[in-house]
């Protein structure tokens, strides 16, 4: 059996709608940070934002055509989203300190910081947020 049999079609959906999640938070991150008014971290954090604001409407309708309403999805996916925040600006942060902050550094920070949330975000989104009760048994 090759590989990408054994994966499911929601990871491959999820890689697409990430992938425009991380443009629209990676677009929006240098745009703040191009008026030089805004701390980092508080670029970080609204970028991701609105990119999770987009990913939560584009996974519940492509990646797990979750036919749950907004009430049963909403606060875990803003658990989850926090919590990947934290993640998300915390690792941006870690590596930022470690590396200084130039273009170049702030690039390869703000990759891993969103690698590492979208790993995160994933498996919460499958296991928590558009979790069927039949897909927990």
């Amino acid at each position: 059996m090759k590989i990408a049999q054994r994966i499911p079609r929601s990871f491959f959906i999820f890689l697409i709608v990430g992938s425009l999640t991380v443009l629209i938070d990676y677009s929006v991150y240098f745009m703040i940070l191009r008026t030089g008014s805004i701390p980092i971290n508080i670029a970080k954090s609204i970028s991701f934002i609105i990119g999770a604001v987009f990913a939560f409407f584009a996974n519940k309708s492509f990646t797990f055509m979750s036919k749950m309403n907004l009430d049963q999805t909403w606060m875990k996916f803003v658990l989850v989203y926090l919590s990947a925040l934290g993640l998300n600006v915390g690792v941006n942060w870690f590596f930022l300190n470690i590396l200084g902050k130039t273009y170049m550094t702030q690039t390869l920070a703000f990759f891993i910081s969103t690698v590492s949330s979208a790993i995160f975000n994933y498996f919460g989104m499958k296991n928590v947020v558009f979790a069927e009760k039949a897909r927990l048994k």
